[in-house]
């Protein structure tokens, strides 16, 4: 049942990672507080106030545009393309993830695609992963000034762990059906019960020459016969 339902959960997973790898590059909600917003582009700052993130306030609602050039410096490219990588791995994962569970009403699916999702979702997490220790260490392993750690950081570490949970049940669905294969196939190799209660080399020449029996009849002229009986 678990093998059936973990790649629904897996495909539910890589939906939030994709959106939120995507929308956290633009987003300036990474950091807020009395000292305005901040997102991963130095120019992507609002200076207007905000709450500190917690329940009440937990919310995405800043968004800035720039390009690619207006990245400072080699961290904000390097945390930019690494959200960026995270999100089109999602897109690969999820893809995969879908021929797998469609394709489970046509034919039995092969353990190699599982396989080969779980190594994306664990590069996808590495992404999300280096993103935020990327942006952390932007900032001296601290926060802005004046603001404390935003609503999309958090997003991104759930995001990343989500990554990470798909690798561990897609792992397992891979051990799973690759270990019902092999006993099917073990199965099918070994004699039925009939088989079995037979005795060894039942049904060759050899085995009914030794249990044939001579039988000697003699007929009313007085001429004997011989006839054979196969003692099977």
């Amino acid at each position: 049942m678990l093998q059936i339902i973990f790649p629904f959960l897996a495909g539910a997973i890589e939906v939030y990672c994709i959106v939120v790898a995507f929308v956290s590059i633009w987003s300036s909600d990474w950091y807020s507080g009395e000292g305005g917003s901040y997102g991963i582009s130095t120019g992507c700052h609002n200076d207007t106030a905000t709450n500190t993130t917690n329940l009440q306030t937990f919310d995405v609602t800043d968004f800035c545009e720039f390009t690619w050039s207006d990245l400072a410096n080699n961290t904000e490219k390097a945390i930019a393309g690494m959200l960026f990588a995270a999100g089109a791995l999602g897109v690969v994962a999820f893809l995969l993830l879908l021929i797998m569970v469609l394709g489970r009403c046509c034919f039995q699916p092969k353990p190699f695609a599982g396989k080969l999702v779980k190594y994306i979702c664990f590069f996808q997490w590495l992404g999300l992963a280096g993103a935020l220790i990327a942006i952390a260490g932007l900032w001296g392993w601290g926060t802005p000034p004046g603001t404390d750690v935003g609503s999309m950081f958090y997003l991104v570490s759930a995001a990343a762990l989500g990554a990470f949970i798909n690798v561990i049940i897609l792992e397992w669905t891979y051990k799973f059906i690759t270990r019902r294969a092999r006993n099917a196939k073990k199965k099918a190799g070994q004699p039925s019960p009939l088989e079995r209660s037979k005795p060894p080399g039942y049904g060759t020449p050899e085995y009914r020459n030794n249990n044939t029996v001579l039988e000697s009849t003699t007929n009313l002229d007085g001429d004997e016969r011989t006839s054979s009986v196969n003692m099977v």
